[in-house]
């Protein structure tokens, strides 16, 4: 249990570990309950890796975007919500390594606001909350079919690259929250996980030429698996 006091402005949250944290701001002090909410379910649920990714469904289709903050998982995400795909998460993915679903984690996902595109970096936009209706959640865990791991590069081209599988286990490892907590479990995971979906790197700058490449690679798999 998290304990939260106020003095004058000021914020103190105490986390389960007694550690208390002063936040100047309410902003700063949401942020900081979230990280405390988060650890604590991870301390709870070690037999999931808990991945800094995004998780979206269609069909029978579930794909992952792995990356580190700034990559590009949240416009991605939002523009295939807005073209018909289903929401399990789009900051956090529980993943079941033995049954090798993603668990919804559904925190309302942000959408980057990009004024001149053409001059802004999207790690550098402000975010606003975007709305999820209740027909777009996925409420059951779901079998991962591919993975993606986005780099938004400005004024880059857009087109898919590859990955070597050491690399993508890196990636992994990097961006694998629960990992400290079972180092030599979580290591023989996303190998695992690595050696059975298929991989790619997706650079992009723009946004509707990077939505359409995912949309022709994933129906593309789905015609031929």
């Amino acid at each position: 249990m998290a304990i939260i006091t106020q003095n004058n402005e000021a914020y103190t949250l105490i986390d389960t570990s007694g550690q208390p944290f002063i936040v100047p701001a309410f902003d700063r002090l949401l942020k900081e309950t979230y990280r405390t909410v988060v650890s604590h379910w991870v301390e709870q649920h070690q037999d999931l890796l808990w991945l800094h990714a995004a998780a979206i469904k269609r069909d029978e289709r579930c794909l992952l975007l792995t990356g580190p903050w700034g990559a590009g998982k949240s416009t991605l995400t939002i523009g295939l919500l807005e073209q018909g795909w289903h929401y399990l998460s789009d900051d956090i993915v529980p993943f079941d390594p033995t049954t090798g679903c993603a668990h919804p984690f559904p925190v309302l996902p942000r959408k980057r606001e990009v004024c001149s595109i053409g001059e802004i970096d999207l790690a550098d936009a402000k975010k606003t909350p975007f709305p999820i209706t209740e027909a777009q959640r996925v409420r059951e865990p779901v079998p991962v079919t591919s993975m993606i791991f986005p780099i938004y590069n400005v004024k880059g081209e857009t087109l898919w690259g590859g990955i070597e599988r050491i690399e993508a286990v890196k990636v992994l490892i990097e961006n694998c929250i629960s990992f400290p907590l079972n180092e030599d479990k979580s290591i023989h995971a996303l190998i695992a996980l690595t050696m059975q979906l298929p991989l790619a790197r997706l650079h992009y700058f723009d946004i509707a030429a990077a939505l359409t490449l995912i949309h022709l690679r994933e129906h593309g798999e789905r015609r031929t698996s």
